[in-house]
């Protein structure tokens, strides 16, 4: 089954929500990270776990976006290592925003929090996303991401319709 990409309507604009709170992820909102993550599509068996581990692993900084006590949306950061066709380094995933709550800017800064952490500790971020998934290309091309290249795969991650995209921002 494909992911449910939102749809892009790169003229529309939303307005930001100031009482949205960007904060990081506790054990305690993985039950609701893995509800947002979710609205792509079917989960795959251990999600939730796979979750637990992102929040509390060494390898890994997840951040999520919380209005009035509900965790609206979340993405994380990795490092990776060792692959022929993925630059070492940080890498942003998963940003996700829950369907109802979209175009208040959530996204975006989601992602600033993120870059802000990895600033703080390289001069690089990466990312890898799907070409069809417009609305995360067009956030990430705001945030200073750049195409590197296009491949079927990135450090083992396939991707629906065949074409993924490799993006990296320097830090300003």
């Amino acid at each position: 089954m494909s992911p449910a990409f939102a749809t892009y309507e790169q003229d529309v604009r939303g307005v930001p929500d100031g009482r949205v709170v960007i904060r990081e992820a506790q054990t305690s909102d993985a039950s609701a990270i893995a509800r947002v993550d979710a609205t792509r599509g079917p989960l795959r068996p251990g999600h939730l776990a796979r979750v637990l581990a992102q929040i509390n692993g060494p390898a890994t900084h997840r951040v999520v976006a919380v209005l009035d006590g509900t965790v609206v949306g979340s993405c994380m950061t990795m490092t990776w290592s060792g692959h022929a066709d993925a630059p070492d380094g940080y890498y942003i995933a998963g940003v996700t925003v829950d369907p109802g709550f979209r175009r208040r800017g959530i996204g975006d800064r989601l992602v600033e929090a993120l870059l802000t952490w990895i600033w703080r500790r390289s001069d690089r971020a990466w990312s890898v996303i799907n070409a069809q998934n417009g609305p995360s290309l067009a956030l990430h091309r705001c945030r200073g991401f750049a195409q590197v290249a296009t491949g079927s795969t990135f450090a083992g991650i396939w991707f629906t319709g065949g074409c993924g995209v490799l993006l990296r921002a320097d830090r300003p």
